[in-house]
């Protein structure tokens, strides 16, 4: 989120994370060791970015059909319910190595409609990025704008003991959360034979 701030472009941080992690993903099925699987999982929890797409979501809608964002976010989950009944009967008439190739078929068609079908920014995006870019003086030195992201303002924000807390907790259970939804199927299809 920090470096769409910074470089006022939502769209092109998703299309980084959603394909680097959807290389580590599908690198997981030649994963044989334990070391390379873990390794897969980590790169996978380091390039999420449904909170970038989110946010995008948000910004396109606008205020006028911010309720909108609901309807979107039912729909979302009524494809993954349908898409995971899908793969499981896919799964067991062809085989678990199906998951993979139709993953990266699906992704790779998010990700084509993404670039191709969205425009490189919203338009509150591109009207910072504009304001940015068009805001220097007569010496070509560039005036500080009051929205840009301030670091120190997120350092005193983060280190503030509730907030700490808080996020310890989070990464713990995130971390338990991550593990149990990464390894499980690998228990599943190794150890019950699934």
């Amino acid at each position: 989120g920090y470096i769409a701030d910074i470089i006022r472009s939502r769209k092109a941080v998703y299309l980084f994370c959603n394909s680097l992690s959807m290389l580590s993903l599908l690198s997981l099925s030649k994963a044989q060791t334990f070391p390379s699987i873990l390794g897969c999982v980590i790169s996978m929890a380091s390039f999420k970015s449904s909170g970038v797409l989110d946010a995008h979501v948000l910004d396109f809608l606008g205020e006028k059909h911010r309720s909108l964002y609901g309807k979107i976010r039912l729909m979302t989950a009524i494809s993954w319910g349908l898409g995971a009944v899908v793969m499981g009967w896919i799964t067991d008439e062809y085989g678990f190595e199906w998951n993979f190739l139709l993953f990266a078929i699906m992704m790779s068609t998010v990700l084509l409609v993404t670039a191709f079908g969205l425009p490189a920014r919203s338009k509150k995006e591109q009207a910072q990025y504009d304001r940015l870019n068009n805001n220097g003086n007569q010496d070509g030195e560039m005036e500080e704008i009051s929205d840009q992201p301030r670091i120190c303002t997120l350092i005193s924000s983060v280190l503030r003991l509730p907030v700490l807390l808080w996020l310890t907790e989070v990464a713990v259970i995130g971390a338990g959360m991550s593990l149990v939804d990464s390894f499980l199927f690998v228990f599943l299809q190794d150890d019950l034979k699934g």
